[in-house]
């Protein structure tokens, strides 16, 4: 990854990192100006130390995250996709305690890479599927999450 490599090189490297649970290898693919925003869980990272602090949280409750990136759509410096992501709740996620189960599910991605870096993210998946298969409930997830975000934005 870097300056020269094609954004589509850039976003597998990023995912692989994910799915290494490589922190440092995810942090230096960013921008330092990169807005990272997960849209099911209404989280908004600006800024390599803000996304360090939110992909750390999602590490420490999902450590086997698994990112399979399926088909990359490219124009300029920006990149769609789609793939499936997997993981088991090891830990708290947003103060509720870890279930122990694990989920699967499709998602979406669009990413804008310049000058080889990570420079925005865009996260769609489905959230009530995801918590279906952790045995969560959705409604208490999005408390605690709205909870847990003004912690991570503030």
């Amino acid at each position: 990854m870097g300056r020269g490599s094609q954004p589509d090189e850039v976003v597998r490297g990023y995912a692989t990192a994910q799915s290494a649970g490589d922190l440092v290898a995810v942090v230096n693919a960013c921008h330092p100006d990169v807005v990272r925003e997960s849209i099911p869980f209404r989280l908004l990272s600006r800024g390599r130390h803000r996304v360090r602090e939110a992909v750390a949280a999602l590490l420490r409750t999902f450590p086997d995250y698994d990112v399979r990136l399926g088909e990359l759509r490219l124009k300029e410096e920006l990149v769609v996709g789609t793939g499936l992501i997997s993981a088991t709740m090891e830990a708290p996620l947003a103060g509720l305690p870890a279930t122990g189960r694990r989920f699967t599910l499709s998602f979406a991605s669009l990413w804008k890479v310049h000058d080889g870096l990570i420079h925005r993210e865009l996260l769609f998946f489905d959230l009530n599927h995801m918590c279906e298969q952790l045995g969560l409930s959705t409604c208490e997830l999005a408390a605690h999450l709205r909870s847990w975000r003004l912690g991570l934005q503030g």
